[in-house]
């Protein structure tokens, strides 16, 4: 394993313009490492294990001019987190990872980027339409060079970049939605001056713009872009919203996996991969789910009177982990009278509170997990209705160690056994801190 301490690399090496580490089994990197390194251009952090932009990174924000994070498998999300503006950073490549979403403003830190090289990042489905700043810099940002060849991309904003400036831009072997969404590019293909489907070219410069076909809707599966072009989508409107999609679950017959491969149903626990906004309708009635586990979703504000409108009684285990949950509905979970397990895991909570964690859901819920949220305002009522709880996670919520009080970890949880603290930014606590907490190990 690799570790690192500013003495690894010394004032001595100033000068030092490129630095390889490739296939070093990095982890992290201490925030220093790089602090003496006043003229790196050049940094190729390939083949290692980092699950994001390091900000040790930051140390070399004046001078970076290129920077290389392929094959790192444990990058999943690519976020906006702290970093300073890298004015010289003009090339990216996180290629060949297990990227699979971009967040708002992710490269709005770099303004002068020209290269971006996400290819072969397979489960890469989501890129936010302001990643690039362009809905929120004041200046966008102008790539020229634009490859995602080879990843899981089914459409992309008319608003992600300039794209008559773009010079490449490479979408081949990506499972293409042929919506309304995507109508700026198919119609591009009919248009008496196009200005998008000539950039339509590989990083070897060769052209596939007469390769590019449909995956869905089903009814367009294996159409050829071009043949669609024209008036594609021209009388609908303007702003596209996103469909409800109903997923048809737990038939108990062998069309399970035809009808809706993304969810599964297998013994009494349901799963369900890369969900977005969602209606789960169980098609056998007299199945009877206990355990639902969502992974990748992009359900956005959590309304489980909608997205398992049926037989919420019986549910014992809910997981909805790496959602992109910014908010709940109050009192959605009021009707999980047997809810023992409440996962809300790598999420993008910036608050909970009492008429979310009501006194319903309190009466019988054993563990919260509310790790890697970013979670901002709790009160002292927050968890004043979780009586029975007995494991709490809150792991990597950074904002709110100044709130850690007896208030908020009060006599109400006195049942809790197992707290979970770590990585929350803490720099001291109030001596009573604990006080209601008799059984916490």
């Amino acid at each position: 394993m690799f570790s690192s301490s500013n003495g690894i690399f010394p004032k001595s090496l100033s000068n030092l313009t490129t630095l390889i580490l490739h296939s070093c089994n990095i982890l992290t990197l201490n925030e220093n490492v790089f602090v003496n390194l006043r003229s790196l251009r050049y940094l190729y952090l390939t083949d290692n294990f980092l699950s994001t932009f390091p900000k040790a990174l930051n140390a070399v924000s004046g001078s970076l001019e290129y920077l290389n994070l392929g094959h790192n498998p444990n990058i999943t999300i690519l976020k906006n987190d702290g970093f300073k503006i890298f004015k010289n950073l003009t090339s990216l490549d996180a290629y060949s990872t297990n990227l699979e979403r971009i967040e708002d403003c992710a490269f709005c830190n770099f303004p002068n980027l020209k290269e971006v090289d996400l290819s072969e990042s397979k489960k890469l489905s989501y890129i936010h339409e302001n990643a690039f700043g362009a809905i929120s810099n004041e200046k966008p940002i102008q790539i020229g060079t634009f490859l995602i060849g080879s990843c899981n991309i089914s459409s992309l904003s008319e608003k992600l970049l300039d794209w008559k400036n773009v010079s490449i831009i490479d979408i081949l072997y990506n499972p293409i939605t042929c919506n309304c969404s995507m109508a700026w590019l198919i119609n591009d293909f009919n248009a008496t001056t196009p200005m998008y489907v000539n950039k339509l070219r590989t990083f070897e410069w060769r052209p596939y713009k007469a390769e590019l076909r449909c995956t869905n809707p089903p009814e367009l599966k294996g159409e050829h872009l071009y043949k669609l072009s024209g008036d594609f989508c021209l009388n609908e409107t303007a702003e596209i919203k996103e469909e409800e999609k109903i997923y048809q679950v737990c038939g108990g017959d062998k069309n399970d996996e035809e009808r809706d491969p993304a969810c599964v149903c297998e013994n009494e626990n349901l799963r369900c991969n890369f969900v977005e906004n969602t209606n789960i309708e169980i098609i056998n009635k007299t199945f009877e789910i206990k355990s639902i586990l969502i992974i990748i979703g992009n359900i956005t504000k959590l309304n489980l009177k909608k997205l398992v409108p049926e037989k919420q009684h019986l549910i014992e285990n809910l997981h909805f982990y790496h959602s992109h949950i910014s908010s709940i509905e109050n009192g959605t979970f009021d009707n999980f009278t047997a809810l023992k397990t409440l996962d809300l895991s790598e999420n993008s909570l910036t608050t909970i509170d009492e008429t979310i964690l009501t006194k319903q859901l309190g009466s019988n819920l054993i563990e919260l997990d509310l790790n890697f949220n970013i979670l901002k305002n709790i009160s002292s009522k927050t968890f004043m209705h979780l009586t029975k709880l007995k494991v709490l996670k809150l792991h990597h919520n950074r904002e709110i160690s100044n709130l850690f009080t007896s208030e908020l970890f009060s006599e109400s949880l006195k049942s809790l056994e197992h707290l979970d603290l770590s990585d929350c930014n803490i720099t001291s606590l109030k001596e009573d801190v604990f006080v209601n907490l008799r059984y916490v190990l």
